[in-house]
């Protein structure tokens, strides 16, 4: 990942912004724990590389039982987020914009 992030500051002249997984209903732990330490790394590697990380992960556990936002397949459910997941994600963007363009919004 740090890598891929070194790269892409190499190749694009431009900001390189990640954004963190979201939670993925599982009943498996080691698929939560895995998805929480993908995200640790992610941000370990924004700081070494000096890039942005995006965290939304933190804003669907903030929800209660936040598998009601994906789609359902069958028995199943899937890791995209539906409608009302997607509006979680317009949301975190909205306030991580306003932090990085207003100053008077930053904590």
């Amino acid at each position: 990942l740090q890598d891929m992030l070194r790269k892409a500051k190499t190749l694009f002249d431009c900001k390189i912004h990640l954004q963190s997984v979201i939670p993925i209903p599982s009943q498996h732990h080691n698929v939560a724990a895995a998805v929480y330490a993908f995200n640790e790394v992610a941000v370990k590697a924004c700081r070494q590389e000096r890039c942005h990380y995006l965290n939304v992960f933190d804003d669907f556990l903030k929800c209660r039982d936040f598998g009601k936002f994906f789609f359902v397949k069958g028995n199943r459910v899937d890791i995209h987020p539906n409608r009302m997941g997607q509006s979680i994600l317009a949301r975190a963007y909205i306030a991580i914009i306003r932090n990085y363009f207003d100053p008077y919004a930053r904590n």
